[in-house]
């Protein structure tokens, strides 16, 4: 199931198999690690989510008072995605979509916590789900 979903027997995923998906990470690593938060968040969050919850999803990538900024975190989750770096499992089809990571924790200290995230193809252009 995982070969299908473009990964190799060492849980790497294949970027000649991996299509749009693959790029599609590799340009939010980009944009996010450039600091460009509204065009990371625009590629990033679903085209049908409202201003109003864009933005707070902006806010929360930087941070907000008392809270530590979301991005690093995030950035590190999309890496394991790109990368198959800590990946246990793919669900979905990697064509039209949706594609679920699941994989574990790569923040220190909660690598035994697992983590998913989801993408959806909506018009053509993956985006995250949720």
């Amino acid at each position: 199931k995982l070969k299908r979903l473009g990964y190799d027997e060492c849980l790497q995923l294949q970027t000649k198999d991996a299509g749009d998906l693959q790029a599609k990470l590799e340009e939010l690593l980009v944009l996010g690690r450039s600091g460009n938060l509204e065009a990371f968040v625009k590629a990033f969050v679903a085209p049908d989510v409202d201003a109003e919850d864009r933005a707070d999803f902006l806010q929360r990538l930087r941070g907000t008072d008392g809270e530590e900024a979301l991005l690093p975190d995030l950035l590190e989750e999309l890496k394991c995605c790109a990368t198959g770096e800590g990946v246990y499992q793919v669900e979905g089809d990697k064509k039209s979509g949706p594609v679920v990571f699941h994989f574990h924790s790569p923040k220190k200290g909660c690598e035994q916590i697992d983590r998913e995230v989801a993408f959806v193809k909506t018009k053509g252009k993956w985006h995250a789900e949720g």
